[in-house]
């Protein structure tokens, strides 16, 4: 006969365990809620399903699938705020240039999709390019990321415009 696995568990709705309820790794269930959680290596405590579906959380935006940890936003203007959402989309048509916003004071990182209809010049201030982009007509997905709060900005080419 096989054993009976029973998790960390409580049916009060809307309780959530604190990471002191949790071992690194392990998981808790809210039943009256349908959520699972887990605690992280970074001692966060973190839902990582909700009624056993995860199809839910999923995103598509340009034929690409995200989950639940994604905020997909369209950059407002020309300012890339990295506070607003981590990956960000926008469809250019003339020269322009970007600048940023909203980085953290440690590490964050922010995808652009960048949609060009033309072979339009584009400009990242503040951001180093390893290699220089070189844009084309179509999608470039662009990461842009930063240790120091934003005083140095790194961008990788993650997909070309092809």
């Amino acid at each position: 006969m096989g054993n009976t696995i029973i998790l960390k568990n409580s049916s009060t709705s809307s309780s959530i365990p604190v990471s002191g309820d949790l071992t690194l790794g392990e998981l808790a269930i809210n039943t009256a809620d349908g959520k699972v959680f887990m605690k992280k290596f970074d001692n966060s405590v973190i839902d990582i399903a909700s009624g056993g579906d995860l199809s839910a959380y999923l995103q598509h935006t340009n034929g690409i699938t995200t989950g639940i940890y994604e905020t997909i936003v369209p950059v407002p203007a020309l300012n890339i705020d990295v506070s607003a959402g981590n990956i960000q989309t926008k469809t250019i048509s003339a020269d322009s240039t970007f600048t940023f916003s909203g980085w953290t004071a440690n590490s964050s990182a922010v995808l652009l999709e960048l949609t060009a209809t033309g072979s339009e010049v584009v400009t990242f201030t503040g951001a180093t390019f390893k290699p220089l982009p070189i844009l084309a007509n179509g999608l470039t997905a662009i990461v842009f990321s930063s240790t120091d709060g934003g005083s140095t900005i790194n961008g990788y080419i993650a997909r070309d415009g092809s």
